[in-house]
């Protein structure tokens, strides 16, 4: 690299760069917001409850949650890498990938959907299992991550996916043992053992989801502009997942752990988006997270390889894809 290409990866991973994306997609989606002047279609469905979809009706009002849970999504990506060194940098590049990636997707940062839930509660899920890393005994703590779990599915049945993949988890962080498993199966039973006890739920009454219907899908005016920036999130975090896997192997045992963790979280969505595309709207939010710390562990790992290049790429990706959403409404 010459010394001009060292200078522009710095740039790129530098906090100035950083908060000129945070506020360049905070403004874009404000712009988005006037844009679009109708509410998202509800897409999933609570197992018992009212779905997030529906909570908040000011269109106002709902962009400003949905904003402030980004900022709180963005805060928990670097309090895990620097709690845990996942990304092996200081860096903070990624949080402003990461809202990049957001106000390119139709909805993702101009109104609160829930999905955005889905993400503080498995970065929350995924910072508790780091800490109990070869720790068996630790059990309060999985309780805890299945019990954050299925409290989420009691309101969006989309929660109760991450609960094999959090499974997977504890094999990860080596904890599988029959009293964090039975931990995690009284986790799982208490939200709705808790909800029964008030008689706000019955048991019983488990509105179980549709099957996924691409005629509902695309009948949305946000179809085509969502299923173009999700295929280039996908794409992207193929890219880079796979470029970092290629290093990842040669980490020690704890960083392998944590990243195998971060890698499962985001193939399981990727297929969660590709599967329950009627819902896809839900799982975009996380999708979005987990790539972005793809990318700045990729810019990391291959900084004096040219690795500007791929970013710049992807970047300019997804300003097609806002410039599109506007054309397409």
């Amino acid at each position: 690299m010459t010394a001009r290409e060292k200078s522009f990866t710095r740039f790129l991973k530098s906090r100035g760069f950083t908060w000129f994306l945070i506020l360049a997609a905070a403004a874009a989606s404000r712009l988005a917001l006037l844009r679009f002047n109708t509410p998202p279609t509800p897409g999933g469905s609570g197992l018992w409850a009212v779905s997030p979809d529906v909570w908040i009706h000011s269109p106002s009002i709902s962009w400003g949650v949905c904003l402030l849970c980004c900022c709180v999504i963005g805060f928990l990506m670097v309090l895990l890498n620097r709690a845990y060194n996942l990304l092996r940098t200081v860096s903070v590049a990624f949080v402003g990938y990461f809202m990049v990636m957001q106000a390119a997707t139709p909805y993702a940062l101009t109104g609160f959907d829930g999905g955005e839930l889905l993400a503080i509660v498995v970065l929350c899920s995924m910072m508790l299992l780091f800490s109990i890393f070869m720790e068996p005994d630790s059990t309060r703590r999985v309780f805890l991550v299945f019990f954050l779990l299925a409290a989420g599915a009691v309101a969006e049945y989309g929660f109760a996916a991450y609960i094999p993949v959090f499974i997977l988890g504890c094999y990860q962080m080596r904890v599988i043992t029959l009293r964090t498993m039975l931990s995690a199966l009284v986790g799982i039973l208490t939200p709705v053992w808790i909800l029964w006890g008030f008689g706000l739920i019955r048991p019983v009454a488990i509105n179980l989801p549709a099957a996924p219907r691409l005629d509902l899908l695309f009948s949305r005016p946000e179809a085509m502009p969502l299923t173009a920036s999700v295929i280039t999130t996908l794409l992207a975090g193929l890219y880079f997942g796979c470029a970092n896997l290629i290093k990842v192997l040669a980490f020690n045992a704890k960083s392998r752990a944590f990243n195998g963790l971060l890698c499962a979280v985001g193939v399981a969505t990727g297929l969660l988006c590709i599967i329950d595309f009627t819902n896809i709207a839900f799982y975009v939010t996380l999708l979005n997270a987990v790539t972005a710390m793809q990318a700045g562990l990729y810019m990391r790992l291959y900084a004096t390889r040219r690795g500007y290049l791929a970013l710049i790429i992807m970047l300019v990706a997804y300003l097609g894809c806002y410039i599109f959403s506007f054309l397409w409404a």
